[in-house]
């Protein structure tokens, strides 16, 4: 594929004013959520016209989603914007209003407090996890095995064959996705999530205090 990149050189101050106009906008069916913290977006700021050390690198499953616009990948998708409790469903977004839908530490006045998710408050994610869509990736192996069951591998590998093209396991995935229907299998998934954790707030207690009589391990896998 030939590619077509126009770089322009623009002033930084350029860059601020079309963003307070509200110019720019974001695609979420490619941008990952936003996971930066505050001393890394001032290193990035104080990194302009040199080299950015102070980024993100990308999780194991966010390069599987970046970009991916397969059945499989918007359901999962959409089933952890739904579990994580994002105020926006939409896929594009005004670059302005990111900062609503950003996880961030409880010390910060905006976005989704990372101690406040599901995933977090019944300590089956650390907050470090969650930053690197541990999330989204345990619930791509739910999911993989609603639609396809005993073929299903909770494995990084076969993960990585259902992101792949044309691979067997990408085409039997988003082929059962597309037989038994995208909204049908989201809303599956929505109906026994909130009935679990209407089960979990009628008790005092976490996800772990039910499952286990003394030492707790395996969070994750146990969910």
């Amino acid at each position: 594929m030939q590619n077509n990149l126009t770089i322009n050189g623009v002033p930084v101050q350029t860059v601020y004013s079309d963003y307070k106009q509200g110019i720019y906008i974001v695609n979420r069916r490619y941008q990952r959520k936003l996971v930066w913290t505050v001393n890394q977006k001032e290193k990035f700021i104080d990194s302009l016209r040199r080299i950015n050390t102070g980024g993100v690198i990308l999780s194991r499953q966010e390069v599987r989603q970046a970009g991916s616009t397969s059945e499989f990948s918007q359901l999962v998708r959409k089933c952890a914007v739904y579990v994580r409790g994002d105020s926006s469903h939409t896929d594009i977004v005004e670059l302005d209003k990111m900062r609503l839908i950003s996880l961030t530490n409880d010390n910060l006045d905006y976005g989704i407090k990372i101690s406040n998710t599901f995933w977090n408050k019944q300590r089956i994610l650390t907050a470090g996890n969650i930053l690197e869509s541990r999330d989204e990736e345990l619930i791509s192996h739910i999911l993989l095995y609603m639609i396809l069951r005993d073929y299903a591998k909770t494995t990084s590998n076969f993960l990585d064959e259902v992101y792949s093209e044309n691979n067997d396991a990408y085409i039997k995935c988003n082929g059962a996705v597309r037989k038994i229907g995208f909204e049908k299998v989201f809303k599956q998934f929505c109906f026994v999530y909130n009935e679990l954790l209407k089960t979990i707030n009628e008790f005092d207690g976490n996800f772990p205090k039910y499952i286990y009589k003394t030492k707790t391990f395996k969070i994750t896998n146990a969910y």
